[in-house]
């Protein structure tokens, strides 16, 4: 296997955001397979808070909406920061995260 140098995009948001009337992790990760990024995850989290500081968690009445999302993504340094770029006004309301990979193939 050889391995050559990437990128991870953590994006930061929640379930309840919307952008534009559409919910904005779907976009974002619909945006991120139109750009044929190599790998991307959503995970939901049971509980946290971004920049609005408004705490998010899991209870039994909103266990369906509003909880914390997080959009992980892989691929080269170029592929990623062009995404970035490229998809700027979508991500305004999210936290934005890049870090180093390696990428085995």
């Amino acid at each position: 296997m050889d391995f050559v140098k990437g990128l991870r995009l953590t994006i930061f948001t929640a379930e309840d955001y919307k952008y534009e009337g559409n919910i904005l992790f779907r976009q974002i990760v619909d945006r991120l397979y139109e750009a044929s990024i190599s790998g991307v995850t959503v995970v939901r989290g049971i509980m946290g808070y971004g920049s609005s500081k408004q705490m998010r968690q899991v209870r039994l009445a909103d266990l369906f909406e509003g909880l914390p999302i997080i959009i992980d993504a892989v691929d080269t340094k170029e592929i990623i920061e062009g995404f970035i770029v490229e998809h700027s006004e979508l991500l305004t309301h999210c936290t934005v995260m890049t870090s180093p990979v390696e990428l085995w193939r």
